[in-house]
């Protein structure tokens, strides 16, 4: 579900309600530990627990005094980002 390389996180499964916890927990020891880009080219399919999980990373890495760089964001999650009023946060 991610894969660790060269101080990126990569996401490369979809980003859905039935492994959003898992997701997230795999992802918070990352983040935690320094990581400060996350990837999202290989996420084929998302709903709105996505921006759940990538809002939960993104606190993490602000209490950790970074900011958090999410790129090749999928069309479905900018589009609920943009619904739900979140594009400066993420």
């Amino acid at each position: 579900m991610i894969e660790f390389s060269d101080g990126v996180l990569k996401v490369t499964s979809p980003m859905r309600i039935g492994n959003a916890r898992q997701l997230y927990e795999d992802g918070s020891s990352l983040i935690a530990a320094g990581t400060c880009k996350v990837d999202l080219s290989a996420v084929d399919d998302a709903d709105s627990s996505a921006l759940s999980v990538l809002l939960r990373w993104t606190s993490i890495a602000r209490a950790q005094g970074s900011d958090l760089q999410i790129t090749n964001m999928p069309t479905s999650v900018r589009s609920l980002q943009e619904l739900y009023g979140i594009e400066s946060i993420l």
